[in-house]
């Protein structure tokens, strides 16, 4: 696919959602006052979008290859500070596209969805004693895989078995993983009254602890994987599934560590550098709902689901 196909396809896709979005909130504005910019929110939110799945990874990229090559297209789109203003201020409107989204594709409703967390710094170690911007919130974490510590932040994946990151969060970096389970199971439990099952949450062992498995298996979350030998010789036989479910769920758990290969590759979450916490987060949630949406578009297109390089032609 052209990346002129992928805009077309986007800007159909934002501009559906964008009318579906209004009819449900029909006495609420998008702003508050003042006049309407001349750059409509669907141009700005496929501008966005558009411009992390091409791989650039700062508004100013993105601003400068959208004017160099299709200005005809946006014509409107001419100060970099009022579009970075602009697609920030409609973090509200992103949040409903994901939700929106996955909904659309039953992600919510699955009942395999493993977990995992990656390691995200804000700046170099060397910098990290000198850092005003993240002081007090970022920590000084280890990543096991690179043997090797940074300063930043944890990120906190659950994806579906298409690979759509169903739910993240923002971790504090130097807690042990296991002591961020409630945040990562988030919403399974009610998935799982509704279908009066438990939901099945392929795990590394840095999730293991013996109170966890008992807590999470009472409130219908299922823990799947190989534990720590100190740790899996207490587990209780109820919460101990065959050989063969347990092989399927480790080869399902890899799922997340391609998403998050992806997320580092393509789109950068490692190499975020903005002022504070918000715009941190603003980004954040614009590149997941960019990897989302070009699962959707794969998904759309009958390709395979994370083969993004082979869907965009550059």
């Amino acid at each position: 696919m052209e990346q002129d196909e992928l805009i077309i396809w986007v800007s159909v896709w934002v501009c559906e959602q964008l009318e579906a979005l209004r009819a449900t909130w029909p006495h609420q504005r998008a702003r508050r006052g003042g006049f309407d910019p001349a750059l409509s929110d669907e141009e700005a939110l496929t501008i966005e979008l558009c411009g992390e799945m091409f791989r650039l990874n700062s508004d100013k990229a993105i601003v400068a290859h959208f004017q160099r090559h299709y200005r005809d297209w946006f014509p409107h789109l001419r100060d970099r500070t009022a579009f970075a203003r602009q697609v920030a201020n409609l973090w509200r409107v992103k949040e409903s596209l994901q939700q929106r989204l996955l909904w659309a594709h039953d992600v919510h409703r699955q009942l395999l969805q493993p977990i995992d967390t990656m390691p995200l710094p804000v700046c170099g170690k060397a910098r990290s004693k000198r850092d005003r911007v993240f002081a007090g919130l970022a920590r000084k974490g280890f990543c096991a895989a690179k043997d090797t510590f940074y300063y930043g932040f944890k990120l906190g994946l659950r994806v579906s078995e298409q690979g759509f990151i169903a739910h993240y969060a923002l971790l504090e970096a130097n807690t042990h993983d296991c002591r961020h389970l409630p945040a990562l199971v988030e919403g399974i439990a009610e998935v799982a009254l509704e279908h009066h099952t438990r939901v099945l949450v392929p795990v590394d062992k840095g999730f293991f602890d013996s109170t966890g498995w008992r807590l999470l298996f009472n409130r219908g979350v299922h823990l799947v994987g190989r534990g720590p030998k100190r740790v899996d010789k207490h587990r209780p036989a109820e919460l101990r599934l065959s050989d063969f479910v347990e092989r399927l769920c480790a080869k399902v758990r890899k799922q997340v560590e391609v998403v998050a290969s992806l997320l580092c590759s393509r789109f950068h979450v490692e190499r975020i550098r903005v002022h504070d916490l918000w715009h941190f987060e603003h980004r954040l949630l614009r590149k997941i709902l960019a990897f989302n949406l070009l699962i959707a578009c794969n998904i759309h297109h009958h390709r395979h689901s994370l083969d993004f390089d082979g869907l965009i032609r550059d």
